[in-house]
Formats: C-alpha cells, structure tokens, sequence
C-alpha cells in the first residue's frame, strides 16, 4: 500500500522543483541534464510552459501558496507569449520567444492549456471574469472542422494548418472548453459541442481499431472524466464519451508491461493521470475501476521510486527510470516531465481520500 506521506512529500518536493526552476521573470528553466558533460539545448517550448503553470494550478489545490509562483509565471506568459490574431487571443510561439528557428505559431496545445491555466486561477481569485478570457476559447472554436477535428497549428502568415496533427491536442482543447463552458454557467453551448464534437470524432476515428493498438491518450480521458463530474451530460453523449474512455483505458492496461518495460517517467506519468480520470466513468458504467486502480497504484511506485528525493535536482524526475540502454537523454530533466509527475501525484491523492484508501486498513 501506497503511504500518504510519501505522496505528500512527493507533491511538495515536485512543487518546489518547478518553483525552483522559475526565474523572478517568471521563464522556466526548461531543459537540465544531470550529466554535466552533456550540452543542453537552449531552446524553450511554450506549450510546456502553459503545462508547467497548470500543474502549479493542481498544486494550488493544496497550497495557497502556490498562487504566488503561478502569478508571475502568467505575467511571463501575458508579456511574451500572449497576443492578438484576427478577434482571438491566442498563445504564439515565435522565434524570439523559443530560441528556435521557427515561423510563428499558435499550437491549439498551448493554447488550450493556457486557457486552462488561467480559468484555475480566476476561479481561485474568485473574480467571475470568465468572460474576458472568451477570446482563447474562441480562438479553439475557430480551429475546428466540420468533422469535429482540428487544425493543430495556426501561423502567423498563412494561417490554418493540419499539415501534421497532434495526439493529445484535441483532448487538452475538448478539456479547456468544457472548463469554460462550466465556469461561464453553462450560458455558451457552443463550447460544450465543439468539446463533445472533438472527443465524439476521436471515437469514431478509434472504434474499429483493435484495442491494444489505440493511442494512450490521457488527455482525451482527463477531458472526459471532467465532463463527467462536473456537466449533466445528454444520454447519448455520455454514452459515447464512456465507451471511447473505457476503449482508451483497456488500451493502457493492456500495453502496461511493455510501457513500463520502456522506462519512461513521463510516459507513466500521463498514463496514470489519465486512469485517474476515469473513475467517474467507470462509476457511471459500472466498469470494475478496482482493477485500474491497481495499475494506477504500481504507477504511483514507479514515480515514488524515480524523482529526486535530495540534492540538487530535488523534486525533479529525468526522462528514464533505471534504463537499460541508457543514452545521452536519460539523465535529461524536462519541466514537463516534472509536470506530469507532479498532477498525476495530486490527483492520486484525491482520489485516495475520496476512496478512503488511507482508512481502510
């Protein structure tokens, strides 16, 4: 059995590598690696940084605290990244701002996350000012198809692109407008269909694959398991969303040996968070989540064993785990495999206690 304070210190020690790792400009230090006589790239990835802040906003759960490191991270993010296209506000990377050499860019990702982001936040400040963040969701709603896909990029000079598509943005965008469409009291519905739409053309797209070879998409399943504890979802879109979520679940479960067999921090990481939830879904479908809890449980070990417990990465967690081939990146620590460690920690906390995991033996 898993014990609650190791979960406690680890959620504390992960917090504090992020907070570390901020400058008082509120910039990530994205990228180190434990072996000094490697060269680290200096470049930045924006989404990841949008992600880092969300997971900030998941600690802040349990820390008030954690809003006074979210804050500046936001000004950074508002400064730098945030700007006007057309009647949206988007969230761009550019060359200047990722040290790459890259056109600049709107990834619907980073987007999405950093509206999640900031709807935590208000919520926390309590100020209702849902509304002024309107022009991120829009933005997601002009992304979309017809379909229910999207586009995955948008650029500044030639607009709209799918010329490749991203695995997990439909699921971060599908999550970010249920969050508003919940937040803005359910006044805009417009945002409740393009997320249902989303997730409802991904199972279309997945239902005549065979189980074992469905993507692990934890953002479809976080989407999902938001949507079904917080909206009153119709008959036929619960059912749909249900379905995709369980089919994405046996999926996880069935490749677990070999994906824990990769040694890959952060691909346990999202693994778990999206198992975790799944338990609202599992209760509406009478799926036995008791059986998904004991992988979760043997991903929360893994983690447990693979972060830095002391010196001077503490809280950090690099890219492989005891690796048997090791490489030049194994010893790599990414904010975002941080990120993922530390949400997938909380909200196995949570869910822990609302099982009464701790009391029952």
């Amino acid at each position: 059995m898993i014990k609650r304070e190791d979960v406690v210190e680890a959620i504390n020690k992960m917090s504090f590598y992020l907070v570390k790792s901020c400058d008082k400009n509120g910039k990530f230090k994205y990228r180190i690696n434990k072996n000094p006589t490697i060269k680290v790239q200096d470049s930045y990835n924006i989404l990841r940084h949008a992600g880092a802040i969300y997971a900030l906003t998941d600690f802040s759960l349990l820390s008030k605290q954690a809003h006074d490191y979210i804050r500046p991270t936001l000004k950074n993010s508002k400064k730098n990244c945030v700007t006007k296209i057309e009647n949206y506000k988007v969230v761009l990377s550019t060359e200047e701002n990722t040290n790459k050499n890259i056109d600049s860019q709107v990834k619907l990702g980073a987007n999405a996350l950093g509206l999640l982001a900031l709807l935590r936040y208000e919520n926390y400040l309590k100020t209702n000012e849902f509304k002024k963040l309107q022009k991120f969701a829009n933005f997601i709603l002009n992304m979309q198809k017809s379909d229910g896909s999207f586009y995955s990029k948008y650029y500044s000079k030639n607009g709209k692109d799918d010329s490749w598509n991203s695995l997990y943005y439909p699921g971060e965008a599908a999550y970010a407008l249920f969050m508003y469409y919940v937040a803005t009291q359910s006044y805009y519905t417009e945002y409740f269909n393009c997320a249902c739409g989303a997730l409802i053309y991904l199972k279309s797209q997945r239902e005549f694959i065979d189980t074992n070879n469905i993507e692990a998409d934890h953002w479809s399943l976080i989407a999902t398991g938001y949507a079904f504890n917080n909206i009153q979802l119709p008959e036929i879109v619960s059912h749909n969303l249900a379905y995709h979520a369980k089919d994405i679940v046996q999926s996880i479960l069935n490749n677990w040996d070999k994906t824990k067999a990769n040694s890959r921090t952060c691909q346990i990481s999202t693994r778990i968070e999206g198992l975790l939830s799944y338990h609202p879904v599992a209760e509406f479908i009478n799926d036995d989540f008791n059986y998904v809890f004991e992988y979760i449980e043997d991903g929360i070990s893994f983690l447990l064993q693979a972060y830095e417990k002391r010196g001077s990465y503490i809280g950090g967690i690099t890219r492989e785990y005891n690796p048997t081939e090791p490489n030049d990146r194994s010893e790599e620590i990414r904010i975002d495999y941080v990120q993922h460690a530390l949400s997938a920690m909380v909200n196995f906390y949570f869910l822990a206690l609302k099982k009464n995991y701790w009391t029952s033996v």
